[in-house]
């Protein structure tokens, strides 16, 4: 069935979800749907994203390094953001290497920020075993509207830059960790390799 659009917007030929008939107006569907209004995923190695709010710069680490006992930030991970007019979420998704370094096994802690705001209630610990070497993924929805709520990263309007970042501090020196590196590469290898973080964002409205 062929889909057409009359002068009055209405849209016929084409179903929707929840709607009896399949004649709609644009007002129905905008009701019932939500949209991606921008999205971009992409290794953190200098790439330039262009989005709605101009060019955005990835950069990353330049190799591994180890984690301390003071919470500090994870190259890579920090984003500076204005969303679209009419966005409701922002999601960030951020992934990276962790591997023990030496120790009984990481116990890392992984602090999710919106500015100067720690999400206390998205919270993550990785604790692993002495041969670990995995890809730690921190993901987290950021709500708009309503009111706002720091501990779940909910704000009552987001209409200027706010920077998302992840900072992370090991349990002591007994349980260490390498970020952005992976040892053991290929058939009874032991080579160890820098591996670059991934970040995405994504806004829907």
């Amino acid at each position: 069935m062929a889909i057409t659009i009359n002068g009055s917007g209405t849209i016929s030929g084409i179903s929707s979800g929840g709607i009896n008939d399949d004649v709609v107006d644009a007002g129905t569907i905008a009701a019932n749907s939500r949209m991606v209004l921008e999205q971009f995923y992409s290794p953190c190695d200098g790439s330039v994203i262009a989005l709605e709010d101009g060019n955005h710069t990835l950069s990353g680490p330049s190799a591994n390094y180890a984690v301390t006992n003071t919470f500090t930030d994870i190259a890579g991970s920090s984003f500076t953001y204005t969303p679209p007019t009419g966005t409701t979420q922002v999601i960030y998704d951020f992934m990276f290497a962790e591997r023990n370094d030496g120790g009984s096994g990481p116990i890392i802690s992984y602090k999710l920020l919106l500015d100067s705001d720690e999400v206390t209630k998205g919270r993550t610990v990785s604790r692993e075993s002495s041969s670990y070497e995995g890809k730690v993924q921190i993901k987290w929805g950021f709500n708009i509207g309503g009111t706002a709520d720091t501990t779940v990263g909910r704000v009552a309007s987001w209409t200027s830059d706010k920077t998302i970042k992840i900072q992370c501090a090991r349990y002591s020196s007994t349980f260490p960790a390498l970020l952005h590196e992976t040892s053991h590469w290929g058939a009874g290898g032991s080579d160890d390799s820098f591996v670059l973080p991934t970040l995405g964002i994504t806004a829907i409205g």
